[in-house]
């Protein structure tokens, strides 16, 4: 653990957590302890994006910003970085040149704890939070209820009458369709366009299986993203693995041993110890924030 800037290897983290891309080639992370927003370029230097590493809720430039523990991230077309500043219970806003403002969770509605943020198309912010609810914030700052009665349950359905339990990562695919890492649940659920809501795998209870749908368990999933080929890899904290699911919802296990741990190599044999972040970035790889091993992992896929 540390906080330091650098090269690929002399960068270090302190529980990073949120992990996201944008169309540069650059990979943004949220390191969580260190209260801050690091950068990992095309060329793997390591920089401090915005935050001075001490708690505070401070906008400004770089520096001058303040997070506490942020815990998840996502970049629009426009590159923009949306920060879930979880215990602050705000939404924060990094331009691309660093400049951070908070745009949510001041004044009308206050968040409790957001762990998972997603931004569509149309630069529209989702946000998952301990109310079990996914809240919208528009581009005009209006933030409204998207999905989830408030009280913890499975039901699918209509998205404003589904429940869910602790909803974490957040990933939208390119026909506007958000899936929902549904943590407690153990599962992970498909939003469509039309506000339907629809368990897409998990058994609803804590396993390591691999299968189709409701046939698969996992335990505690965090992350979620999405590659063109409309893959979804999830990282599967509880069980130390990152899944993958196909376009025909069979679950499998893509990388991790299920054994905790610091090991590279093979897909199948390479240890994480908390991996709870996932991104596939602009050359289709697959990068891990290994949580509690505070380091960001390649898998080639």
């Amino acid at each position: 653990m540390g906080f330091r800037d650098g090269n690929l290897f002399d960068g270090e983290f302190f529980n990073p957590s949120g992990i996201a891309s944008d169309n540069q080639g650059n990979i943004f992370v949220a390191d969580s302890h260190n209260n801050s927003v690091r950068k990992i370029d095309k060329h793997g230097n390591v920089s401090t994006l915005a935050g001075n590493g001490q708690v505070g809720a401070a906008d400004g430039k770089g520096a001058s910003a303040s997070f506490f523990f942020p815990l998840a991230l996502a970049v629009s077309q426009t590159g923009n970085i949306y920060v879930a500043d979880t215990r602050n219970n705000l939404i924060r806003k990094i331009t691309l040149n660093g400049e951070v403002e908070t745009i949510a969770g001041k004044d009308s509605l206050s968040f409790d704890n957001p762990e998972g943020i997603a931004v569509d198309k149309d630069e529209n912010i989702f946000v998952s939070d301990r109310n079990n609810q996914i809240f919208k914030i528009d581009q005009a700052g209006k933030i409204t209820l998207f999905a989830g009665t408030g009280i913890a349950g499975t039901s699918d359905g209509y998205r404003l009458k589904a429940s869910f339990y602790l909803p974490k990562g957040l990933a939208f695919d390119n026909d506007g369709n958000l899936f929902v890492s549904d943590s407690f649940n153990n599962c992970i659920r498909k939003i469509t366009r039309d506000g339907v809501v629809s368990t897409l795998a998990g058994c609803g209870r804590k396993g390591k299986k691999d299968g189709r749908g409701d046939s698969a368990c996992f335990f505690r999933p965090a992350g979620i993203a999405i590659d063109k080929n409309k893959n979804i890899f999830v990282a599967d904290a509880g069980n130390q693995l990152i899944r993958k699911i196909n376009a025909q919802s069979n679950v499998s296990t893509f990388a991790g041993s299920g054994e905790r741990g610091w090991a590279d190599g093979d897909l199948l044999q390479a240890t994480f110890w908390n991996p709870v972040g996932v991104v596939v970035d602009s050359e289709d790889r697959v990068l891990v924030a290994d949580n509690l091993n505070n380091l960001v992992r390649l898998i080639n896929k």
